[in-house]
């Protein structure tokens, strides 16, 4: 068969309609090379990057961060020296570039974790091509610090028959706060909710969780979590033919309503007492000890998916002989692996210890850790906090010193083992702590709360940590500006917000002779 050739003259022109390799308009590609910052990870973030295109044509970009994952993008401000975003110049072996991210202004007084996206343009035959959007990994950006007080005020107030006791606060996705707490008199008491928008310490008119009620109710020990999505959830303990059983609610419209209370355990004749919450994506989870009215107890844990049907009842204390007995107060954190880490307080032989465990199913838990050594004496109060660096950190109460201290100790594994004990505030002879509490931001900065009488009045103090917890900067007051001059605090709980601020509500002496009301400190933005 005979083949017949083209003219050579013709390729050209045939080349053009075939959309052969070089004739097609191309988009660019980018490549992140380093992303730089100041050690305090505060200021500016610097980015450097290469720039390619097969046809050297000038770039343009789309540069913008996004503080929740990828869930939505904001236009960057570039900062001094940054090579700006339009007509960059590329070539096939590719073209250096750096983005000087300001942070200080798109970022003010907010510290918290983000990330970048760029997405490469050029125009080419009439026709913009985008290169394939890249996203630095997470950055730390830190730029905000706790360095006083902002404002205080009264969150439930007391009258000549009413104490407000037991607050437990929740930061919200915008940056405001729920709470839920105690409101009783002598005989009866409810568990009540309202919440505060972000920057702000004055909280809405109180909602009864449990409007349906018995009379009385005698409602106690409530704590609160809020998902991703801004549903609130709430547990509380109350008398159910006899005993103290555990109950649980929910609301998705901000706390106007809740679900009529469920209970989650079905273990008969035992008391539930000390219910901790940890909410976290859609699914919650709650500790509690679990126990004969007057006898030994044991911890107990159980999960719910989202759906508010708990499921996995499981003891949480495992591996223990008849020579540890009494097991309370318990608290939950969540590790960066997905683990659940549980501390309780139990006695051996004439002493008190912290231990813990963890579970990675949601229904087996390890043997249980001792975390407070031997020198340990009637530890109180174990909280638990993670950090951004992975970290677990178990704050509590020790008497080892003969005066009541704060002590802690560190994980760095998820729970599997505990570094040696330190006292982490160091205070003159005479001054006793009480009532800590631990929160972490997205950068690692920690804060840690407490109460002491060091000024002769009990008053709560908070301290950052910016070293992974080895130090702690001099101490804010909290509880400041009293209604009652010389007040005593008596307990508190504590959260931060998404940028970093954190806040705490506290039980303190009222100005009605013999009560208690609850303030709420939010710290200076």
């Amino acid at each position: 068969m005979r083949v017949k050739r083209l003219p050579i003259l013709l390729l050209p022109a045939i080349l053009l309609f075939t959309g052969c390799k070089g004739n097609e308009p191309v988009a660019p590609r980018l490549k992140i090379m380093k992303t730089s910052q100041a050690d305090d990870y505060s200021g500016d973030v610097t980015v450097d990057y290469v720039i390619y295109h097969q046809n050297s044509k000038p770039v343009a970009l789309t540069v913008e961060y996004s503080l929740d994952s990828g869930a939505s993008w904001q236009a960057v401000t570039e900062g001094t020296n940054s090579s700006g975003i339009t007509g960059l110049l590329s070539s096939r072996k590719g073209a250096p570039y750096k983005l000087v991210w300001a942070t200080a202004t798109d970022m003010r007084n907010s510290s918290r974790v983000a990330k970048l996206r760029f997405i490469s343009y050029t125009f080419d035959k009439g026709a913009a091509e985008f290169g394939q959007p890249v996203e630095t990994s997470a950055i730390k950006v830190r730029n905000f610090t706790m360095g006083s007080l902002g404002c205080v005020a009264v969150l439930a107030p007391a009258d000549n028959d009413t104490d407000a006791l037991s607050p437990s606060i929740a930061a919200l996705r915008d940056g405001g706060v729920a709470a839920v707490w105690e409101s009783g008199n002598s005989t009866d008491s409810v568990i009540q909710f309202a919440g505060a928008p972000a920057d702000s310490v004055v909280f809405g008119a109180p909602v009864p969780v449990n409007p349906a009620h018995a009379s009385p109710a005698a409602e106690n020990s409530p704590d609160i979590g809020a998902d991703p999505k801004g549903g609130l959830y709430a547990v509380w303990t109350e008398p159910v033919s006899g005993y103290r059983r555990l109950r649980f609610s929910f609301s998705y419209d901000n706390g106007a309503a809740w679900s009529e209370p469920k209970g989650i355990s079905y273990k008969a004749d035992l008391d539930e007492t000390d219910p901790r919450l940890m909410v976290s994506g859609n699914s919650s989870r709650v500790a509690r000890a679990t126990g004969a009215p007057g006898g030994d107890r044991n911890i107990f844990f159980s999960y719910s998916p989202g759906s508010g049907i708990f499921y996995y009842e499981t003891r949480v204390n495992v591996g223990f002989g008849s020579d540890i007995f009494d097991h309370q107060s318990p608290d939950l954190v969540r590790g960066n692996s997905a683990q659940v880490v549980c501390a309780w307080i139990a006695q051996r032989g004439q002493k008190r210890y912290v231990w813990t465990s963890l579970a990675h199913n949601e229904a087996t838990w390890e043997w249980a850790k001792l975390v407070s050594d031997g020198e340990s004496t009637a530890p109180t109060g174990v909280r638990l906090c993670a950090d951004a660096w992975g970290a677990i950190h178990a704050v509590w109460i020790d008497n080892r010193e003969g005066e009541p201290r704060i002590y802690g100790s560190t994980s760095y594994n998820g729970g599997y083992s505990w570094t040696a004990n330190r006292n982490l505030i160091d205070n003159a002879s005479g001054v006793e702590f009480s009532s800590p509490d631990m929160v972490a931001d997205g950068t690692g900065q920690l804060v840690l709360f407490w109460i002491d009488n060091s000024s002769g009045t009990r008053e709560v103090y908070a301290a950052t940590s910016l070293d992974k917890g080895f130090t702690y900067e001099p101490p804010v007051l909290m509880s400041q500006d009293k209604p009652l001059p010389g007040a005593e605090c008596i307990s508190l709980r504590a959260a931060i917000t998404p940028d970093g601020v954190p806040v705490c509500a506290f039980v303190e002496e009222s100005t009605f002779p013999g009560r208690y009301h609850i303030r709420f400190a939010r710290a200076a933005k």
